[in-house]
């Protein structure tokens, strides 16, 4: 899914209107460390309290910058960094999905639409077999958006969290995923810089 060297390896931005996704770089640390450390993020994950601005960094540099199994996509509107999403390479033709917002219900329609964007590059583009989301639970909006987009609950490996699980098949003739491609589709634009 991406190179070893991220200094150098072209990096992917899926377009949607105003909307922008674009793969991170080095110098988008800050910008993901406000929507990572946001308390509106870090009240649904795993791990509630602040993130320490020296952990962040080692994450990024341990998970990100390397990029083996992971393509993480700043979300932008209008510039400013409001969420993010990644794909994350469970097995050959596995990825897990995940999006994260701050302030999500202040963008509504916004959080869906990214994950269609992620579920059509998983699908389309890396030619996945299968998905996973892992969600916290009591997070009705993620359960909402994973079951309608045909995420089955299925046993978590992670603990404390639900996941959902999802074919490539099952997604693709989703009513709910093909209605929101039709309405984002031709404004989408997947381009590698």
């Amino acid at each position: 899914m991406a190179s070893a060297d991220r200094r150098r390896a072209p990096r992917l931005r899926i377009s949607i209107g105003s909307i922008e996704l674009r793969q991170f770089a080095a110098e988008d640390t800050e910008a993901l460390y406000g929507v990572r450390n946001h308390e509106s993020v870090r009240s649904y994950m795993a791990d509630p309290r602040p993130i320490p601005w020296d952990s962040h960094v080692e994450w990024v540099t341990r998970n990100l910058i390397p990029g083996r199994d992971i393509l993480l996509f700043l979300v932008r509107v209008k510039g400013e960094a409001i969420g993010l999403t990644l794909l994350k390479r469970l097995a050959p033709d596995v990825v897990e999905v995940g999006a994260m917002f701050r302030e999500a219900r202040l963008h509504p329609v916004i959080p869906a639409q990214a994950a269609v964007a992620m579920l059509h590059l998983a699908f389309e583009h890396f030619r996945m077999r299968r998905a996973v989301a892992y969600v916290v639970p009591g997070h009705q909006r993620a359960f909402d958006l994973n079951r309608a987009l045909a995420g089955r609950e299925a046993e978590s490996d992670k603990p404390g969290m639900v996941c959902f699980r999802s074919s490539r098949a099952a997604v693709l003739r989703n009513p709910h995923y093909r209605r929101l491609m039709a309405r984002i589709g031709p404004k989408m634009t997947i381009v590698t810089e």
